[in-house]
């Protein structure tokens, strides 16, 4: 045999006898078990980590592009009505800052809607149609009618889905909307209300929008609240949502003190910190569980070393090195790595495709809705497969199996083969 065919023979070698290990079906039955509860932990762990992680990743998307798309991002209204040349300024002023999209100007109050079965407590926004469709989100949840049919339609309502339900209407019906601004005439004070007609119905999905706020044309909030300024409210968006509350500070330190600047997280930042804390806390809860499936694995490499003991002897014997006994159980730690994450990578992402099916099934066997829009702020499980997330998770699982799998492995290369066999015999 020539010396090349020998280097080829021993860099080969440890990768043979690895998988010859690892598919190996002489081995003790607590030496099987152990081995397949290091792979199953592995899979099991892998695969629930990837469909927890994008289901969080999912509510965060939600929260960014759903959510926060449709409300304003930064709200500035004055504490006392202001001129149209006030409101000019304002705008102009709101406008130079870079990170501002747009900002358009709204009318805000608080009202009820009565149909023919019911009463429901609504928020009303009145709002310039043409900008909206131009500059929201809300477009894309429309299940019927639109939002532009407010612009040639002063007295159509756009609400939502919930809250269409709630009243018994769909498009085309009508509901009478109930400003909280008193008119007071020589009989009595009574409420200004206006009949509208439903012009659109949308469905974003969560429990405050779906269910309270309905939209109508600008003009026709002005009406119905007898309001003489221009609007109460300048709605801004901005290219980052995350930056909302650095780009109202800024506001507040250029505007007047008599000019109120909040931000979207008033209202729904504490529900996007709880989700992101969740994220954080599941992943490490989660991660501690790959972490007992790796001692697994580590219990299953001491177990085969144990039983292959006369196996090193010899290979050493016969002029093996440490590095290369150490090789063999490294990358027989390596092979159930790779085997465990491939399948729970497999796993993962077909039940993070398949979860919604998964979660109607559920729903049908108990007879009533698991995320529901009253305790949740999505009646939905989100998913957001991300490739970044997908691979850190891979490559964390593995390397902490092939950095646990040093210790056996290192064991055995350094063991004595005299003591070994002894043992053996």
């Amino acid at each position: 045999m020539t010396v090349s065919c020998k280097y080829r023979l021993m860099k080969n070698l440890p990768l043979h006898i690895a998988f010859r290990y690892l598919g190996a079906s002489n081995h003790s039955h607590l030496s099987v078990f152990m081995s397949r509860l290091a792979v199953l932990g592995l899979v099991f762990s892998t695969a629930i980590l990837i469909l927890v992680l994008s289901v969080m990743n999912g509510f965060d998307r939600e929260m960014r592009e759903s959510i926060l798309g449709v409300i304003p991002n930064i709200s500035v209204s004055p504490l006392d009505l202001t001129s149209q040349q006030d409101w000019d300024n304002i705008k102009k002023r709101v406008e130079t800052e870079s990170s501002v999209i747009s900002a358009g100007y709204s009318i805000e109050a608080f009202g009820v809607a009565s149909s023919a079965s019911t009463v429901k407590a609504i928020a009303i926004s009145g709002i310039d149609p043409e900008f909206e469709v131009r500059n929201s989100e809300i477009e894309k949840f429309m299940i019927a009618g639109g939002l532009s049919s407010l612009i040639s339609n002063l007295w159509g309502i756009v609400l939502g889905r919930t809250l269409a339900e709630d009243l018994g209407v769909g498009v085309g019906g009508s509901i009478e909307i109930y400003s909280s601004r008193l008119t007071q005439n020589p009989v009595a004070v009574m409420p200004t209300f206006k009949r509208f007609t439903v012009v659109g119905i949308y469905d974003v999905g969560t429990q405050t929008l779906d269910s309270e706020m309905v939209m109508i044309n600008i003009d026709a909030a002005r009406r119905l609240t007898r309001l003489r300024s221009r609007s109460t409210n300048l709605n801004i968006r901005i290219a980052d949502v995350l930056d909302a509350d650095e780009i109202a500070r800024d506001l507040r330190k250029a505007l007047s003190d008599e000019i109120s600047v909040v931000s979207w997280t008033s209202s729904l930042g504490s529900i996007y910190e709880n989700i992101r804390l969740s994220r954080s806390i599941v992943g490490l809860m989660l991660w501690f569980l790959v972490m007992i499936a790796v001692f697994n694995l580590v219990v299953s490499l001491r177990m085969v070393v144990r039983e292959k003991r006369g196996d090193i002897a010899i290979l050493k014997a016969m002029g093996g090195s440490q590095w290369l006994i150490a090789k063999i159980f490294l990358l027989q730690g390596l092979g159930i790595a790779i085997i465990g994450a491939g399948v729970g990578l497999c796993l993962g992402v077909l039940g993070a495709l398949n979860i919604d099916t998964f979660l109607s099934f559920l729903e049908n066997q108990l007879g009533r809705r698991i995320m529901s829009k009253e305790i949740y702020p999505l009646d939905f499980l989100p998913i957001d497969l991300r490739i970044f997330d997908i691979a850190l998770i891979i490559c964390g699982v593995i390397f902490l199996s092939v950095f646990a799998s040093m210790l056996p492995a290192f064991r055995a290369a350094k063991s004595n083969p005299v003591v070994m066999l002894r043992g053996d015999s």
